[in-house]
């Protein structure tokens, strides 16, 4: 079918193809950002293990980190006691190139700080 045809003396109306104002675009846009920072969050994180140690001398949550040949490869993230009380938990995050660090029988201890002679 064909348009019909204006009447004269009646104003013409131009219709907008678009309903969607472009002020709504900044939100999408930092909606489509925010979603993709939570897909890599999900994508590279790595295991949380937990570690006993005797005490939580030198540990403090979300500021302690896991070192291997001094590269960070996750970080502890909770520190609570063990039901008996003997001991306590260090919940851990590692990393995603960590995950082969997650294994059962895999050794961590606590690098303290020392002042010692310096000598050998």
């Amino acid at each position: 079918m064909s348009e019909p045809t204006p009447i004269p003396g009646e104003p013409q109306v131009n219709r907008k193809r678009w309903n969607i104002s472009f002020v709504w675009l900044v939100p999408i846009v930092a909606a489509l950002i925010g979603l993709s920072m939570v897909i890599h969050k999900a994508n590279t994180a790595g295991p949380k293990i937990i570690v006993s140690f005797l005490t939580a001398e030198g540990l403090e949550a979300n500021k302690t980190q896991v070192k291997y040949k001094n590269v960070v490869v996750g970080k502890v993230t909770n520190i609570a006691l063990n039901a008996d009380r003997s001991h306590v938990d260090a919940t851990i995050e590692l990393d995603g190139s960590a995950k082969h660090f997650a294994l059962e029988g895999t050794r961590y201890w606590v690098v303290r700080p020392r002042i010692g002679p310096g000598l050998g």
